[in-house]
């Protein structure tokens, strides 16, 4: 999935609050402030649900449907979908940007973007939003290709791991622990096959 733009005020969005408790609505408002992201919805019934990072702990907002909302699902200049070939691609969930509140690497919370939704049942990949970009083409709509030099790994939880592309072959069998096959099956532990390693491990491994 493409990183998405905060700033957005139409479309629907699903908060879970930390209680359990699920709102859908359509988005009277998103944004990222000092605090972090907000975001609010309008309920059928008319109430205003107001998401924070205090009182919320994942959320997802419904992708366009328009053209160029699909042009930018396949064509994301910061997750792993510019890593992977064509079908890999087909494999991921563009219906929904996902979020989800995690602890950073200096242990702060905040709401981080799901980047391998559709092969994410073992290992979770979240978009660093502070990562820089390897050298990539330019894209039509001003977006520039190439991978991210930075994601953050979980396993089912808010604790994570930041991973860095100059640290991540040291990081290898930590982030794949539990299958052993992983080490033969990848042995250069390339950078730039992270999205290969990260399917295989959701489709083989545990």
């Amino acid at each position: 999935m493409p990183e998405f733009n905060f700033g957005l005020s139409s479309g629907e969005a699903e908060l879970t609050m930390n209680d359990g408790t699920i709102y859908e609505g359509k988005i009277k408002l998103t944004g990222a402030g000092f605090k972090g992201i907000m975001i609010n919805v309008e309920t059928s019934s008319g109430e205003i649900i107001k998401g924070r990072r205090d009182n919320m702990k994942a959320f997802k907002i419904k992708a366009p449907e328009t053209a160029v909302g699909k042009l930018l699902s396949v064509a994301s200049p910061n997750s792993l979908k510019g890593a992977l070939n064509t079908d890999y691609k087909e494999l991921l969930d563009s219906e929904y940007y996902y979020f989800s509140r995690l602890l950073n690497k200096k242990g702060k919370p905040g709401f981080y973007q799901l980047i391998n939704p559709g092969f994410d049942s073992k290992i979770q990949v979240y978009s660093d939003p502070n990562a820089k970009e390897t050298k990539g083409g330019q894209l039509t709509g001003g977006l520039v290709g190439g991978e991210a030099k930075s994601y953050y790994f979980a396993k089912g939880s808010s604790t994570t791991n930041f991973v860095e592309k100059k640290k991540y072959k040291k990081s290898f069998t930590t982030l794949y622990d539990g299958c052993s096959v992983m080490e033969s099956m990848f042995p250069d532990r390339k950078w730039s096959n992270v999205a290969l390693h990260v399917y295989y491990y959701d489709q083989n491994c545990n």
